[in-house]
């Protein structure tokens, strides 16, 4: 295990891990690594492929997204201390559809594929429900837009 990871990042309150133990927690932070990353830094283009899940221990990242005939990108989203970011594209390693950038200097915990499917042949169990949990996520993800986009009429 990644040692003292479980104190620095609140796991018991990420909807990543809202169906994981401890024990659960331990066998991913087991896989993870540990990432200090500097204000300005980027993590991943837009159309990037990659295949990386990053959890936010503390500092601030943000995504932003490139918009034609503008001469600067939108922020899409802010991400803080608990966050989780890139489930999305983690499932099927397809393209970014933003680029990520540390606002601030940063920790993150990250699991990358490799680490993903060591994880998933040790520990089915807690494999499957880290997927519910990505699945929960982009549930919340997906409720957000939606009030968002409401406002906008």
């Amino acid at each position: 295990m990644v040692a003292g990871l479980v104190s620095v990042f609140a796991w018991q309150v990420s909807p990543l891990f809202r169906f994981c133990t401890l024990p659960d927690w331990e066998n991913f932070a087991g896989f993870a690594s540990r990432q200090n990353v500097s204000a300005g830094e980027t993590l991943w283009e837009e159309g990037q492929k990659s295949s990386l899940l990053i959890c936010v221990i503390n500092g601030r990242l943000e995504a932003v997204k490139k918009t034609p005939g503008w001469d600067k990108p939108i922020i899409m989203a802010e991400f803080a201390d608990g966050a989780t970011i890139g489930e999305l594209v983690f499932a099927d390693e397809s393209c970014h559809s933003t680029t990520l950038r540390a606002v601030t200097d940063a920790g993150l915990l990250t699991l990358d594929g490799v680490g993903a499917a060591a994880l998933e042949v040790a520990f089915p169990e807690t494999a499957a429900r880290l997927w519910r949990g990505m699945a929960f996520l982009q549930l919340l993800r997906l409720r957000q837009a939606n009030v968002r986009l409401a406002a906008l009429f």
